[in-house]
């Protein structure tokens, strides 16, 4: 463990690493377009009806997993080496 911080503040810290975000929004914008013409897309292509909420949804929610997802096997990789 690096000494001075804490295991929630390193983990906190973890969550905005540059590559974990960049990553994460690489991810966003490619699954939240989809799944926005999936889900919306007679509404998006006749500019009829459209949710924003929901739009900003499906961007919000696979940019969390993402997140979560990268920063959890981090989490894993610091714990392994910190206990050797």
């Amino acid at each position: 463990m690096m000494p001075g911080i804490d295991v929630p503040a390193r983990r906190l810290r973890t969550l905005v690493e540059p590559h974990i975000v960049g990553t994460a929004a690489r991810v966003s914008l490619l699954v939240g377009t989809v799944l926005n013409l999936v889900n919306q897309g007679p509404e998006l292509l006749s500019h009829k009806g459209i949710s924003w909420p929901r739009i900003a949804m499906n961007y919000i929610v696979p940019y969390c997993v993402a997140t979560y997802s990268a920063a959890a096997i981090q989490w894993r990789a610091n714990a392994t080496r910190d206990s050797r």
